[in-house]
């Protein structure tokens, strides 16, 4: 049997046989963790040990509309900077 015919064997199943199914796949295929190489685990120890040098330095978003505006804002100074060196 293929992964279609058995995803279309369960879609016509009632929800609670599909939530049963879900439950003992979710088991079954338990999700692990990919292994982290070397260089990225020594960048994120040099990025925490950054943050707790200076904490100050951080940019905390309360929201991720804040984010995006603070991004933004970043997009054009850059720009305006390209363009007037471009002009010059």
């Amino acid at each position: 049997m293929s992964a279609n015919e058995i995803k279309k064997a369960i879609g016509a199943l009632p929800p609670a046989e599909q939530a049963e199914i879900a439950a003992w796949l979710m088991q079954k295929c338990e999700p692990t963790a990919p292994e982290e190489s070397g260089a990225v685990i020594e960048e994120l120890t040099r990025r925490k040990q950054q943050y707790l040098d200076h904490p100050e330095k951080v940019v905390r978003f309360e929201n991720e509309s804040e984010m995006k505006t603070w991004f933004e804002d970043i997009r054009r100074e850059v720009d305006s900077r390209v363009s007037s060196t471009r002009s010059a």
